[in-house]
């Protein structure tokens, strides 16, 4: 059964035993993002995975939401309240609307948001305003991947590209305009 780029294959996902402990990202694309993290940040990643384990140690703070169920299964072992050590903050939302009008309902901004997630991230852009300043910088992964033009487009919107690696599956740093 063929699965769409945009759908997760379920089989893959419940074959993983183990949450990944590295990013699915080139190693270019990790330098950047680490290159950009301070041990006093307060993150905010939307779609989780290896990213969340691996960019937490690099900041104060971590708030992940995933979309997935089996995935966010895999994950939530390694994150507050199972893990009391962890750093992470854990959400499941589906979906849709519930994911993209979530960032806002957070009451907070943050220092650095990944986007990485598998629903229609041009959409969360708009909607991560309220979680922005002059000062957070935001990672796009997979920005210059040619199915994501809507994603191109609206995020020339509200930011700037600051930094970018077309290596791997590509990354752009960007900053509020």
């Amino acid at each position: 059964m063929m699965h769409p780029k945009s759908e997760p294959d379920p089989l893959f996902i419940t074959e993983i035993d183990e949450a990944p402990t590295i990013p699915w990202m080139g190693q270019d694309e990790i330098d950047i993002i680490l290159s950009y993290l301070k041990p006093t940040m307060t993150m905010l990643e939307l779609g989780s995975g290896g990213s969340t384990l691996f960019f937490s140690k690099y900041v104060n703070e971590y708030h992940s939401v995933e979309t997935e169920k089996a995935w966010y299964d895999l994950i939530k072992k390694h994150t507050k309240p199972a893990n009391a050590d962890s750093n992470i903050t854990y959400h499941y939302k589906q979906r849709g609307k519930e994911l993209e009008s979530f960032p806002a309902t957070l009451g907070r901004q943050y220092d650095a948001i990944l986007v990485d997630t598998l629903t229609a991230r041009y959409k969360l852009l708009k909607n991560l305003e309220k979680c922005v300043n002059q000062w957070t910088v935001i990672f796009l992964h997979d920005f210059f991947n040619k199915n994501y033009g809507p994603l191109q487009k609206e995020a020339k919107k509200y930011y700037k590209i600051i930094d970018w690696s077309i290596h791997g599956q590509s990354l752009a740093v960007c900053k509020r305009k």
